[in-house]
């Protein structure tokens, strides 16, 4: 292969040395290729545009701040607003940002009175957050604890998981104040951790913010809350479960010994009280809360090993269960079924006639996408059932009859679960006849006071939307007063702190002017003595010439009168 190289270069090499010219050709064409090559790109226009100046991700009647230029340096003056603040890190292209935007708003709506909402644009390219922060995914909410956090949610964007987990950052630690309350803490399913601190003789006694912060960091550790933190100030309450000293912390467990924190041989610290409650923690079982939505939660617990599952339609050991005495009318549809569609707008008509009755739910299944039961399946399309309160067991299906309004009203009233005994166990009781003429009248005056009912219902719901209106106007107004007023302060202390330089610019001009006039002063009086011994000089100077001049008068007249004498006495000797 080498070989052949060779040869074709000599080949080529001997072809250029035959024609000289041919060489200087393919130079000045290939230099010409480069040049113009380089002139075109040089000259060409950037065909990328730039991107887009962000605009605001939620709406403004929302109670959320929206830092939609990514504007992180803000976000410490405002955390110093509120005690608890929820800061809501999102991308605006992402699916996940624009699904959670609903949740968060509704959840606001809510705590907003209690809880600071915060959101920040954290993929803009020029803000702050994007150069500073570093997230791998979006969204990311953090709330902070006053100067505490951030403790990040990781649970499933619902508003009642994200509800639950703020409520419990608002407020951590349960207080104990009755014997009642103490009992009920203790015979709670989930673990409890209990300290004593009594503030009888402190605000905040020793130890407290510490346990606070335990807390804090047990919901930085589960999101769920599992483990609970309780209080107790009252001494004879503490005696009950054996504690004696001020500061202790107790932690409560069902099926093995009761343990208190050893502080011998561990610091007393947030992070220690929160690690050792979870190493000495007891979970005989494990309630899992799917959110509704596609989960691997049941998943992560079969992968542990062997495990007993019991599915229950709610939690039967928490504090509030979900009510269930509501009457169902359910309506079976199928995509494929025509008909079904076009008794939609029925069903709606029936769902607002009894949208203010909180006793009536009106709902439908698509039975071709959902696995039901036996027991709920049906052979035809469209099917109406009605499955009462009282006797779940017991539906009642819609009779061969026109589907429209006013039979599906008769319907839902007979068969509610306001009915007689008889009836419920199925056995229909005698019905005295009644003429039809006194029957529609009845059913005229019923829908007469039903349609009063609904424009009063409807006047008030107008009244309270109005209402949440100004106060979202309210709040509004009070947190950009808070802002306002925060500014004042902050230029207020801005204007005393120049204030108090200038006070000291002022003692130290005013120090130097005082050593100025001293200084002046010692140089006037300095003058003066110079002045007084310059006449002096003077006098002086002026005697000393008299008696100079004086003296040089006699010196004069002696040395003439010698003169004299010599010569007088030349003539003699003459």
């Amino acid at each position: 292969m080498q070989f052949r190289l060779r040869l074709s270069l000599r080949q080529l090499l001997i072809q250029m040395a035959r024609r000289p010219d041919l060489l200087c050709g393919a130079i000045v064409l290939s230099c010409t290729l480069i040049l113009s090559v380089k002139f075109a790109y040089s000259r060409a226009k950037n065909v990328v545009s730039p991107a887009r100046p962000p605009v605001r991700f939620f709406s403004p009647s929302a109670p959320i701040i929206d830092l939609y230029l990514g504007q992180l340096d803000q976000v410490q003056r405002l955390k110093s607003n509120s005690d608890v603040t929820l800061i809501y890190f999102y991308a605006p292209w992402c699916g996940e940002s624009i699904s959670a935007r609903v949740t968060i708003e509704q959840v606001a709506k809510k705590l907003s009175d209690q809880v600071q909402f915060i959101a920040i644009n954290c993929w803009w390219n020029q803000g702050k957050c994007r150069k500073q922060k570093n997230f791998y995914y979006y969204p990311v909410i953090y709330v902070y604890y006053r100067r505490f956090g951030p403790i990040e949610y990781t649970g499933p964007f619902t508003a009642a998981y994200l509800e639950r987990f703020v409520r419990r950052v608002i407020a951590p630690l349960v207080y104990i104040p009755s014997e009642e309350r103490l009992k009920k803490f203790l015979s709670h399913y989930e673990p409890g951790v209990l300290g004593y601190f009594e503030f009888n003789t402190s605000p905040q006694p020793p130890g407290y913010l510490t346990f606070l912060m335990s807390a804090l960091q047990a919901l930085k550790r589960d999101f769920q809350g599992v483990l609970r933190f309780g209080v107790i100030t009252s001494r004879q309450l503490a005696n009950r479960i054996s504690l004696t000293s001020h500061g202790t912390v107790f932690m409560h467990r069902h099926f093995n010994t009761s343990l208190i924190f050893p502080r011998d041989a561990l610091n007393f610290t947030s992070e220690n009280i929160c690690k050792w409650a979870y190493e000495n923690l007891e979970l005989f079982y494990r309630w899992l809360r799917p959110h509704g939505g596609k989960s691997r939660l049941m998943d992560k617990e079969l992968k542990k090993g062997a495990a007993l599952l019991v599915f229950l339609p709610f939690d039967p050991l928490a504090e509030s269960q979900p009510q269930i005495d509501e009457d169902v009318l359910l309506f079976y549809y199928t995509q494929w079924c025509g008909f079904c569609s076009v008794l939609n707008h029925v069903l709606i008509q029936l769902a607002h006639f009894f949208q203010f009755n909180k006793m009536v739910t009106v709902s439908r299944i698509n039975a071709a996408k959902n696995d039901l039961p036996w027991e709920y399946m049906v052979d035809r399309f469209p099917t109406i059932l009605f499955f009462p309160s009282d006797r779940k067991h017991s539906s009642v299906k819609f009779p061969d009859a026109p589907i429209n309004l006013p039979n599906l009203v008769r319907f839902v009233i007979r068969y509610s679960s306001r009915r007689s005994s008889t009836e419920v166990q199925g056995q229909a009781a005698p019905n005295p006849p009644i003429k039809a003429g006194s029957l529609q009248a009845q059913m005229l005056h019923l829908e007469n006071e039903v349609n009063k009912l609904r424009r009063e219902v409807l006047t008030l719901q107008l009244a309270k939307d109005q209402l949440s209106r100004q106060l979202s106007e309210v709040r509004q107004e009070k947190r950009q007063l808070t802002i306002h007023a925060h500014t004042l302060e902050k230029r207020n202390t801005e204007l005393q702190l120049q204030g108090n330089k200038l006070e000291k610019l002022y003692e130290q001009k005013k120090q130097e002017l005082d050593d100025t006039v001293e200084k002046l002063q010692e140089l006037a009086d300095a003058s003066e003595n110079l002045l007084t011994e310059n006449t002096l000089l003077k006098i002086l100077m002026a005697s000393m010439k008299e008696e100079r001049k004086a003296a040089l008068t006699e010196t004069s007249s002696s040395s003439d009168e010698h003169l004299l004498e010599k010569s007088a006495s030349q003539r003699e000797e003459l």
